[in-house]
């Protein structure tokens, strides 16, 4: 279904609404009322409604705006800039993997929401697919270079990585202590590695 067109006016306010759950979010550790969402927001619970159906579908969009700024900062760049080979560039992505959530307290809480809450994980499995399919794209790319064994099988590969990096560190994020970020960055980087047998 095509989501309705918005006056500029009424995106900012979407946005604003956003922003106040995403900060709700984190004060209150993973829990969002639609009351205290609109008084952040300075506006009145019923104009929520007219924005979002319920609690379930604000949480899940959310959850997509951070994977949506995932994408752009960790999935979408070619990171030639930082290595010839492939597995240079993608040791630093898993690098850039761990900072985004490390450094982000939204971030951070919506790794933590996905292991209880239906809506967070439902957004995160719609991002889950399209995220795959890049992945198995940079690994062909890395076999036409002569990076990658020629017979790792870059589908399944990449459906492997994406899943085994993101539930890997939702337990390092969720443990109690929360692992430190390097010893995160090297396991992961280690993953990597041995999945692609480099």
């Amino acid at each position: 279904m095509t989501p309705p067109r918005r006056t500029p006016k009424g995106e900012a306010t979407r946005q604003r609404l956003l922003n106040a759950a995403g900060a709700e979010l984190v004060a209150n550790d993973g829990v969002v009322e639609i009351a205290a969402v609109a008084q952040r927001a300075g506006v009145s619970p019923s104009l929520l409604y007219k924005y979002f159906a319920g609690k379930g579908e604000l949480v899940a969009a959310v959850v997509e705006s951070v994977f949506e700024r995932f994408d752009e900062t960790v999935m979408r760049p070619e990171l030639r800039e930082v290595g010839l080979t492939w597995i240079v560039r993608e040791r630093e992505r898993v690098r850039r993997f761990v900072t985004f959530f490390y450094d982000d307290p939204l971030a951070l809480t919506v790794v933590r929401l996905m292991v209880g809450e239906p809506e967070a994980a439902q957004a995160r499995q719609s991002r889950m697919a399209w995220q795959t399919l890049a992945a198995a794209q940079n690994i062909r790319r890395g076999q036409a270079a002569g990076d990658l064994p020629i017979d790792v099988d870059a589908d399944v590969t990449a459906a492997f990585l994406m899943g085994g990096l993101f539930e890997s560190l939702s337990v390092a994020l969720t443990a109690d202590p929360v692992w430190e970020r390097q010893r995160v960055t090297a396991r992961l980087q280690g993953l990597l590695a041995a999945v692609v047998a480099t």
